[in-house]
């Protein structure tokens, strides 16, 4: 990937809005301080638009010109990283309730599928004790 920006550990790409370092030396020097840039390698770098606040910005119907004022900033990735970071620990206490219903629900169905065997199970035995009552007094009355 080719970087746009010459700020280090900035992410940007080349398709994003960026600035070139200003010809006027005290500028120059201020934008390097800011910085914290190598003068020596300035000629063919620019400063992406993170680095910017929208204040230091001027609007025409079609264009954003960078004021003359403007001094860039580094910016460090928290932000954007935290949003990440939440959500994914939002979606890990989701999928944990989610499992803990899940859990809830199987007990319960396992509590009626139990209640349910064992509702059988009495019920066979009781036909089973029937028929064999049933049958000892048949063997009764045939002797």
């Amino acid at each position: 990937m080719k970087r746009a920006c010459c700020v280090p550990n900035c992410n940007s790409e080349v398709k994003v809005p960026s600035h070139k370092f200003p010809k006027n030396p005290q500028k120059c020097a201020a934008w390097i301080n800011s910085l914290n840039y190598d003068s020596s390698r300035l000629q063919k770098y620019k400063v992406c638009h993170k680095h910017f606040h929208e204040t230091d910005y001027s609007y025409s119907p079609h264009n954003r010109f960078l004021k003359d004022t403007a001094i860039p900033f580094i910016t460090y990735e928290t932000e954007s990283k935290q949003a990440p970071i939440a959500e994914l620990q939002n979606k890990v206490i989701e999928q944990q309730t989610y499992n803990k219903h899940i859990q809830q629900y199987k007990a319960h169905n396992i509590k009626v599928q139990k209640k349910k065997i064992n509702y059988v199970q009495n019920h066979e035995y009781r036909m089973q004790v029937e028929t064999e009552v049933l049958q000892t007094s048949k063997r009764k009355e045939t002797k």
